[in-house]
């Protein structure tokens, strides 16, 4: 997946670098900068967070203030952005059919780490509630289980 992210960023002249860095990664002014020493799905996680930077932020915006109200917002929207990309609940759904259940599973298969994974699920589950109904399915957020509509 973090290939597939690379190749989206590059069609969207947006320039990717993999540094030495404290910070996990960094999205300003057209460029993502990412921790070189995260592993591939961290890099995946934070990737795409990035790059819903990129698309939900208006040009030129510094966001690194996050004492300020609005740059949590525009954080808020980026990490959005990423959880519906990254781990939808059509894809939750494709890997309840492929026999995948367990968190570590769930994550590894759609190339994101546990701690993003968990993070999306908390994310549906306040948005939605406890569950929510989707394609004949229904998706229970805690515990995370998916229970196919036979009706």
């Amino acid at each position: 997946m973090y290939k597939k992210l690379l190749d989206e960023c590059n069609k969207n002249g947006v320039r990717v670098y993999e540094v030495d860095m404290k910070l996990k990664g960094l999205y300003y002014n057209g460029g993502i900068v990412i921790k070189r020493d995260l592993t591939t799905n961290e890099k995946t996680s934070i990737l795409a967070e990035e790059l819903g930077h990129h698309y939900t932020l208006a040009e030129g915006s510094d966001i690194l203030d996050q004492t300020l109200l609005h740059n949590r917002k525009q954080e808020s929207k980026g990490r959005k952005w990423a959880y519906q990309k990254l781990v939808s609940l059509e894809k939750i759904i494709e890997c309840y059919e492929k026999g995948i259940y367990t968190i570590y599973e769930l994550a590894n298969e759609l190339g994101v780490d546990q701690e993003f994974f968990l993070d999306a699920i908390n994310y549906f589950s306040r948005r939605y509630g406890t569950h929510v109904e989707i394609d004949n399915y229904i998706i229970n957020f805690n515990p995370l289980y998916v229970v196919k509509n036979l009706y």
